[in-house]
């Protein structure tokens, strides 16, 4: 009620580490299995249109039944542990006993409540291998032969955002927005004050190709934003890394 005569949509981003602020511990406090399964049982009351994910779904490093069920394992915590209990109104089986000691009365009907669409955020996949003495049995993987690299080194991999569009578009069957994508990069003008942007460019130019391709095998998107209009404060890079389709000078403020 508060939001709903100002706002026609919104999302709610469900990052753990809003989680953690809000149970005042760091990622440094987590563990044990345990320990990681409190967070996604807290639950918000908002506006809840909508569920943002952040889901580069994790692809097999390797053929091995482990590597396999390393990748499964990332993908239930990472991708399911918030849309899951949000759409279906449960938490995956993997993850369930978990889960299940830190859930009070009431909290599932809470969590499933109708939503209008899902919002994507995607960059780039995750690739994971079996690691027997990690806390949840995988570590990050070496990307596969022939998959380049941004300037801050993310993969640019876009069949892999198409699977992950028609993937969630299949198991949730909701129309999706992709809320974010874009390509991060170290920037300087040269000495015309032109920024040469060719590589955001063609990397953009694969990425809206793969959300065609996925839209034409079934994905029902919505829409599209780009992150970001602007160069911006990066959570995790602050100044020194750019998305933004327009060059910003931090000092002088012009475009």
């Amino acid at each position: 009620a508060r939001l709903r005569d100002r706002a026609a949509r919104a999302a709610r981003v469900p990052f753990f580490a809003d989680r953690w602020a809000a149970a005042g511990v760091g990622p440094d406090d987590l563990h044990t299995l345990d320990d990681l399964s409190r967070f996604p049982t807290y639950t918000v009351d908002d506006i809840r249109r909508s569920i943002d994910a952040h889901p580069p779904w994790g692809d097999y490093q390797g053929v091995t039944p482990a590597d396999a069920e390393a990748a499964e394992v990332f993908g239930t915590y990472w991708n399911e542990a918030y849309p899951e209990p949000q759409c279906t109104g449960r938490y995956p089986q993997r993850m369930l006993s978990y889960v299940e000691p830190h859930l009070k009365p009431g909290d599932l009907e809470r969590i499933h409540r109708p939503i209008d669409w899902l919002g994507i955020n995607h960059y780039s996949p995750v690739y994971v291998k079996s690691d027997p003495n990690a806390m949840m049995g995988f570590n990050w993987g070496d990307r596969p032969a022939g998959i380049p690299l941004t300037q801050i080194d993310w993969p640019i991999d876009p069949p892999a955002f198409r699977d992950t569009l028609l993937k969630v578009s299949q198991r949730y069957g909701l129309p999706i927005y992709v809320t974010e994508n874009g390509a991060g990069a170290v920037e300087t003008p040269d000495a015309t004050g032109a920024v040469d942007d060719t590589e955001r460019v063609a990397y953009l130019q694969r990425y809206t190709d793969a959300l065609r391709e996925a839209v034409t095998l079934g994905a029902d998107v919505r829409g599209y934003f780009v992150w970001s209009l602007l160069d911006n404060f990066e959570w995790g890079a602050g100044y020194a890394n750019r998305f933004g389709l327009v060059y910003i000078d931090y000092v002088t403020q012009r475009r």
